[in-house]
């Protein structure tokens, strides 16, 4: 596998992508819309705990569980974007103008967790930015800023646990049009909540150096690279206010339990569950 071509790698992790958590498809291939909510929406932990989320550029208001995430239940709240907005994704696409590589920013640097050993094995085979507590200073306009001059962002976990997403892809990768390199929970439950598209995950390649090999590709291949913003075309980042819109949420979520009596004897084991 160490000497696949760039062009097998895309097919490979395509391969992977398909197949290794996509257990919603549809006949003829098509996989089932997802809904990009809320990380943890959905689930009694996380629905007030995430800066970012990817929402439908409409209301959406009902929606169905199904096995392996949430999914759009079809003809209910949804509506086809209009030519304007398609024009509005395309011309994003169009004038994407990153030039650097790979930019990771980073606070809490512990040798030991499995973000850092990953990075140090990643960095033998490409370049990589470090901003934060090991590396260079963010530029004068702050997080965004900096990571909008890249093409790709680590968006990785310091654990990794289902549904732990946090501002390093909602926020950090997504906001600054910057595509992320995710390591966290698995693939599947990313996809719970964006696009299978969106985003690289770390386990689509079976070692850091694959990987490395794929984002050169990419990052020489700009039809390939545009493909990881199509999702724009149907879907905005929406960053909610903190903490007005999670306190709604709360009320909406309490009138809507009504006279039902909940007691919760184990908080650890609750949110565990």
């Amino acid at each position: 596998m160490e000497d696949l071509t760039p062009e097998q790698v895309d097919a490979h992790r395509r391969l992977c992508c398909r197949a290794g958590s996509c257990q919603d498809l549809w006949p003829h291939g098509e996989r089932k819309p997802t809904l990009g909510l809320h990380p943890g929406e959905g689930t009694h932990a996380g629905a007030v705990c995430e800066e970012l989320r990817v929402l439908r550029r409409t209301h959406v208001g009902e929606v169905q569980s199904s096995v392996g995430g949430l999914t759009l239940e079809q003809g209910k709240g949804v509506r086809s974007p209009s030519p304007e907005e398609e024009g509005a994704a395309e011309t994003a696409c169009d004038e994407l103008t990153a030039t650097r590589l790979v930019a990771w920013v980073i606070s809490n640097w512990n040798e030991q967790h499995a973000r850092v050993r990953y990075y140090r094995q990643l960095r033998e085979h490409l370049p990589i930015d470090v901003y934060g507590a090991r590396g260079m200073a963010l530029a004068e306009g702050g997080l965004l800023e900096t990571v909008s001059a890249y093409k790709f962002y680590l968006a990785f976990e310091n654990s990794q646990h289902t549904d732990y997403i946090t501002e390093k892809l909602w926020k950090n990768a997504f906001s600054a049009s910057a595509v992320p390199v995710v390591l966290g929970p698995r693939r599947a439950n990313y996809e719970r909540f964006i696009p299978p598209d969106s985003f690289i995950h770390v386990d689509d390649f079976p070692s850091p150096r694959l990987l490395a090999t794929y984002l050169k590709f990419l990052d020489k291949n700009k039809t390939s690279y545009r493909q990881y913003f199509a999702w724009r075309k149907k879907y905005d980042v929406h960053v909610t206010s903190f903490w007005d819109e999670h306190f709604c949420k709360v009320c909406e979520a309490v009138r809507e339990a009504g006279n039902q009596i909940k007691t919760v004897g184990d908080l650890a084991s609750w949110f565990e569950s």
